[in-house]
């Protein structure tokens, strides 16, 4: 049978599946594969806890666009940009400050440039750039939406502000070590 199966299958297309790469879910799925677009959202996400729910959504949007603008030109910036942005914003997660209406968005649209440069779209079509905005406008909004009325709760009201620092200082970690190794590739 293991002969059988080995014999008898066909090529792998990893990136034919959904239709040579121009599909929204290509998008959906370069998104949530780069370690480095997932840390930009954590960051923006514990940078943004607690800002209420209006702004967070408006937000979130802010950071779609970003991601959608660097994904349709993907290979025009330099290869520490994104994780540079990632750094700036989990620091200012890891700070714990609550960000003012402009801070916020400036915040928001560094995370969203720093996801869409690290999603890398293989071919950037208008379904992949869909899918990678779609992507970034749910994770953010829907996670701090979800975080603004975990933290009405007196048993995590406590917790969470350490669990945003936390992961503030993780996510800078985190773009540093890919911008010493993005820097050590190109020199």
């Amino acid at each position: 049978m293991l002969a059988a199966a080995l014999f008898g299958c066909g090529p792998a297309s990893a990136h034919d599946v959904f239709g040579n790469n121009r599909s929204m879910l290509t998008g959906a799925l370069h998104v949530v594969t780069s370690p480095l677009a997932l840390a930009a959202m954590g960051g923006l996400i514990a940078a943004l806890m607690g800002i209420g729910e209006t702004l967070s959504l408006g937000c979130a949007g802010v950071a779609a666009v970003g991601a959608a603008a660097t994904a349709a030109l993907p290979g025009h910036f330099a290869p520490f940009a994104a994780p540079a942005a990632v750094v700036v914003v989990g620091l200012s997660a890891s700070l714990g400050l609550q960000p003012g209406s402009v801070v916020a968005a400036m915040l928001a649209l560094i995370a969203g440039l720093a996801a869409g440069i690290a999603t890398d779209l293989d071919v950037p079509s208008w379904e992949g750039v869909i899918g990678v905005a779609g992507t970034v406008l749910l994770v953010i909004g829907g996670a701090v939406a979800g975080l603004d009325d975990l933290s009405r709760l007196p048993g995590l009201a406590r917790v969470l502000p350490i669990g945003r620092r936390v992961l503030g200082s993780w996510v800078a970690a985190i773009g540093l070590l890919l911008g010493a190794l993005a820097l050590r590739t190109a020199i």
